[in-house]
């Protein structure tokens, strides 16, 4: 293998580790969506717009290393978006149904 190849592959086993914390995070507390507040959905979709633009550069320059990144961090960004979807809809509709309801009851005390 020559030298190019041997330092696209560590940059793709970097780029990888570099995401592996927040998807453990994200996996280990996906049924406490409230430890989950932290993590953005629009760096989750960068992530994803990211290994798309590098997936097509690599298919295009048939630079391999250069989008294989993208093949774990944007499956692993899209479970992450799913994730905290489920968990703003669940604590969302609870906290929605708390919000409305003191809504209503300030509103019916200053009746």
């Amino acid at each position: 293998m020559e030298l190019a190849s041997w330092v696209g592959m560590i940059g793709t086993v970097l780029a990888f580790l570099l995401f592996l914390p927040q998807a453990r995070h994200t996996w280990t507390n996906r049924a406490r969506p409230e430890r989950l507040r932290g993590i953005s959905l629009a760096s989750q979709g960068c992530i994803i717009a990211n290994a798309l633009v590098w997936g097509l550069y690599a298919a295009f320059t048939d630079a391999f290393w250069t989008g294989a990144p993208g093949i774990i961090n944007a499956p692993l960004a899209a479970c992450t978006i799913l994730l905290l979807l489920r968990g703003r809809r669940n604590t969302g509709s609870a906290e929605g149904s708390v919000d409305r309801r003191a809504y209503a009851a300030r509103a019916t005390a200053s009746l």
